[in-house]
């Protein structure tokens, strides 16, 4: 709770420290959560081993971590993996107009 609670909050610095004390992240919402916590605090090596987890398994969350992914190499001004983890999101996707965009904006 604490950790989502400063997640919303945008203190992604707090929430990598809460997520941090956690133990068991099996749940899928979590692992994401805490890679986009790990996203935004620069700790890129880490969060992409979450959100690989999350792309190879069958949660709801596989392709917002292919998105989330993504973001982390543009962060990381990788703009080729950007754009070619971009491209493996699927058509019916909830990000697939906003990753369009972004291919758009990165060509």
């Amino acid at each position: 709770k604490e950790a989502q609670e400063a997640l919303n909050a945008k203190d992604y610095k707090k929430a990598v420290v809460a997520f941090d004390k956690i133990t068991d992240f099996r749940d899928p919402e979590l692992q994401l959560f805490y890679a986009i916590s790990l996203i935004e605090t620069n700790n890129y090596t880490k969060a992409q081993l979450f959100l690989a987890q999350l792309r190879q398994g069958k949660s709801v969350y596989k392709h917002k971590a292919t998105w989330y992914l993504a973001l982390s190499y543009l962060k990381q001004d990788q703009k080729e993996e950007c754009k070619s983890t971009l491209k493996e999101i699927p058509t019916d996707a909830e990000d697939f107009d906003r990753a369009q965009k972004l291919l758009n904006d990165l060509d």
